[in-house]
């Protein structure tokens, strides 16, 4: 339905959308400061004509709305928008204009992918009926902007029947779409030790219960915890303790991360971080302080609204470029929220260019997109969207 027409809009909106990411890539900020973002987000939709509301997520969400031809259903585009605190070496001529900053997850080709999405569904709007609501949403990098949007009602008046989302990907070549019905991406909780030794000169260890000691069994210990068939994955980040070359520290302090897919897998990995701790600690007749800090639920795919959005995809990209996946992602994504709120599903846009030389995974300084990636996944969402709001699914 309207597969042509969609596709020559996308033709004519190409280099805008390009133009739209290049600026928005200039510009990046981290969670929940993303006020020159939001500002030019903003500025977009009002050239254009399109609704919307701020103030969101702490002031930087928006909710932009594209209102068919009488009512209908609602589905809802999430994009995420903010930035890493990662200097960028990619050296592009639209490089971040902010020193220390990067758009190293690709969030400006999500934020552009939207827009290119509601610029399209805009010109469409008198073939379909219900409502689009776009969701422009801070701080997926950090703290959760998505849980926080939802509490503030973004699903609600109307009720949103469905939510779709999706990240770039440099593993899968440009012009794919890759998806995974059920669970896809983990919940990314982490953790903090302290372990409290006895300090003393460095010249007199018997003397002294060396904390760095207890904490190198400890990451070993804790290492040991992955555990590929559960699947689990248990990773010591950051280990801070010591400060002079011949002083023993009194402690120390270990940060990571721990990674899985259900409520009770996260349960038990929480007990079994502790468990070690307390066995190394207790050999080491030293004490210690433990947090297990919850962050996001796992990302879990409706599997119908998985199927529907792919059939959608077809019509655009064709048969073989609609890749399954039977791996699940060790990482996270806050689009979890939504998707544990109503039917959803999250894909993978490929954005390798054929012609790379070099290829960057994403958090990487050197990460960058075939801007070819915008176009594909615009056309796919307006087709879901169209698709959906028409009945079929």
């Amino acid at each position: 339905m309207l597969t042509n027409e969609i596709k020559a809009l996308a033709d004519s909106w190409e280099s805008m959308a390009i133009d739209i990411r290049r600026m928005l890539h200039r510009i990046p900020e981290t969670q929940f400061n993303e006020f020159k973002t939001s500002g030019y987000i903003c500025s977009v939709l009002d050239t254009l004509g399109i609704p919307y509301k701020k103030g969101y997520g702490g002031g930087t969400g928006i909710v932009a709305e594209i209102h068919g031809e009488g009512e209908g259903k609602c589905v809802a585009l999430r994009a995420d928008i903010d930035a890493l605190p990662i200097k960028e070496e990619t050296n592009l001529p639209f490089a971040s204009e902010h020193e220390g900053f990067m758009h190293a997850c690709g969030h400006d080709a999500h934020m552009a992918i939207a827009l290119y999405t509601a610029f399209i569904l805009n010109e469409l709007k008198a073939s379909f009926k219900g409502l689009v609501k776009i969701l422009f949403q801070p701080a997926e990098e950090g703290d959760g902007g998505a849980e926080i949007m939802i509490e503030e009602g973004v699903l609600e008046d109307p009720k949103v029947d469905v939510c779709i989302g999706g990240h770039v990907m440099s593993e899968y070549e440009t012009g794919t779409i890759v998806y995974k019905k059920g669970s896809l991406m983990s919940s990314p909780d982490n953790f903090e030790v302290v372990i409290r030794g006895t300090g003393g000169h460095g010249a007199y260890p018997e003397r002294c219960v060396n904390p760095i000691a207890v904490t190198a069994d400890v990451v070993k210990k804790l290492t040991s915890l992955t555990d590929a068939n559960v699947p689990r994955v248990v990773s010591v980040c950051t280990i801070e303790g010591g400060t002079c070359p011949n002083v023993i520290p009194s402690e120390v302090k270990i940060t990571g991360t721990a990674r899985t897919f259900t409520r009770q897998s996260r349960e038990e990995v929480a007990r079994l971080i502790e468990d070690r701790v307390r066995e190394v600690c207790d050999e080491y007749l030293c004490g210690y302080d433990y947090k297990f800090i919850p962050l996001y639920p796992a990302l879990i795919n409706d599997d119908a609204v998985t199927e529907a959005f792919c059939t959608s995809a077809v019509k655009i990209v064709g048969e073989e470029k609609v890749i399954p996946t039977h791996q699940v992602s060790m990482a996270g994504d806050d689009f979890s929220y939504f998707a544990a709120s109503v039917p959803s599903t999250y894909v993978h846009i490929g954005c390798r260019s054929e012609e790379s030389e070099e290829i960057y995974p994403i958090h990487n300084p050197l990460f960058t997109v075939d801007e070819s990636c915008l176009k594909t996944a615009a056309m796919c969402y307006s087709q879901y969207i169209i698709d959906c709001l028409a009945g079929e699914w």
